[in-house]
């Protein structure tokens, strides 16, 4: 009697006992699934590397002036259209005089360059002095930017230039013009012209975008996506060999804003991390996935 108590009682403490050994084993199971962490890698590279910055300008024709009467008077009419040409000592507009007892015939103001007009509309009878602007005349073949870059960016006439303008998809050439030779004593930077030849007409005087300067360049560098460098003041990426994750140690160079140039105990070739390099640390050991 007493040896079926005996069983009875090792049996009630076995049903006791089998959640914590099922949940001790459930541990172990997920401590081993989870020993290889799921990476995505890619391989160094040698790339060539262009730096570049951007600047908001607003466009101005190569040749552009503003249009005054010789006289002051009172203003009569345009003889052109909006955003017709010109050459110069055409007549844009006419300007009345008024000299009591005196009859005087209106007076014609004329572009004093060739290009594109651009009117500032006037109500007929409103006054013009000789310093009131009747229009814009510009030369837009080729249009002009201008902009100021810290004092220590190094650049020089005929540095390559892009120009991007708002509301137009096209990217267009360019090139520097001029770099003035003192920067300014107040902002300290360098003022830069630059031309952009308009060959489609579409680029406007006027018209807002963004200029780009190529500041940095490297041929055959090696380099890496930018997203898998990781650190603020100290940085470095996680290289994969035979599984284990080592982490290297970086110096960073010139950028495109996709991928930079890195310095240090690395060769193209190399397995770097590109996702999953928060999760990991030096030493741990991953599994390489592809990237969905």
């Amino acid at each position: 009697m007493k040896k079926i108590w005996w069983i009875i009682i090792i049996f009630i403490i076995l049903i006791l006992l089998a959640p914590v050994f099922f949940r001790r084993g459930k541990k172990s199971a997920v401590k081993e699934g989870i020993s290889e962490i799921p990476v995505v890698v890619t391989t160094i590279q040698k790339r060539n590397i262009e730096e570049w910055l951007s600047y908001s300008v607003v466009v101005e024709g190569l040749d552009q002036t503003m249009v005054f009467s010789d006289l002051p008077g009172r203003f009569s009419r345009f003889v052109v259209k909006e955003g017709s040409y010109v050459h110069k000592d055409n007549i844009i507009a006419y300007i009345e005089r008024e000299v009591p007892g005196v009859e005087i015939k209106p007076i014609p103001v004329k572009a004093p360059v060739s290009g594109y007009v651009s009117l500032f509309p006037k109500d007929r009878g409103t006054p013009i002095m000789q310093n009131t602007p009747i229009a814009q005349v510009a030369s837009i073949k080729v249009v002009k930017v201008k902009f100021s870059v810290p004092e220590n960016t190094k650049l020089k006439p005929g540095d390559p230039l892009k120009l991007k303008i708002n509301n137009l998809l096209e990217t267009y050439n360019g090139k520097i013009k001029f770099v003035s030779r003192f920067p300014d004593p107040v902002t300290k930077t360098t003022k830069v012209i630059g031309i952009f030849k308009n060959k489609d007409m579409k680029i406007k005087p006027g018209m807002f975008g963004k200029v780009l300067v190529r500041i940095a360049q490297k041929r055959d560098c090696l380099s890496a996506p930018d997203i898998a460098i990781i650190g603020i003041e100290n940085k470095y990426i996680f290289k994969v060999k035979d599984k284990r994750v080592e982490e290297i140690p970086v110096n960073l160079g010139v950028s495109n804003g996709y991928f930079t140039e890195i310095l240090g105990d690395i060769h193209a070739g190399d397995t770097i991390i590109v996702k999953g390099q928060h999760i990991v640390k030096d030493g741990s050991r991953v599994r390489i996935e592809e990237d969905k």
